[in-house]
């Protein structure tokens, strides 16, 4: 609905759209969401997320990612990005949420926003990709 209200704007080359997000969506959708605002930004005076005021929580369903048939260590890290998305769901959990993934030295902290929003950005990009792909 709201690419369909987006897209029926009136003299979009003058109009900026300063974008508040909230909600949960499953994976295709946030892609098709992101792809979607992807696609008409050029043609509008401006378009930004508001991003003290966006919180879209992604899930991803077993069903989509058993579709793409991802193997060996595109399938584990997808899984461990969805183990700390889900965690990060979660928000009235008061342990810590820092993982260390191997390979690598990083911590991969969702409590972060930039993480989080970092962590759900390479999901959807993931899919992006195989689902693509399989296209």
């Amino acid at each position: 609905p709201i690419l369909g209200e987006v897209a029926a704007m009136a003299h979009k080359d003058k109009v900026v759209l300063k974008l508040a997000l909230r909600g949960t969506l499953d994976l295709a959708d946030y892609t098709r969401l992101h792809e979607g605002l992807e696609s008409l930004r050029p043609i509008f005076g401006g378009m930004h997320e508001w991003e003290r005021h966006t919180d879209v929580a992604v899930r991803a369903s077993e069903a989509q990612w058993s579709a793409l048939g991802l193997s060996g260590y595109v399938c584990d890290a997808a899984d461990e990005i969805k183990v700390q998305l889900a965690d990060r769901g979660d928000r009235d959990q008061p342990e810590e949420m820092t993982t260390q993934v191997e390979p690598g030295s990083w911590t991969f902290d969702l409590q972060r926003g930039d993480d989080g929003d970092s962590a759900r950005d390479a999901l959807a990009l993931l899919y992006r990709l195989t689902s693509a792909a399989q296209r």
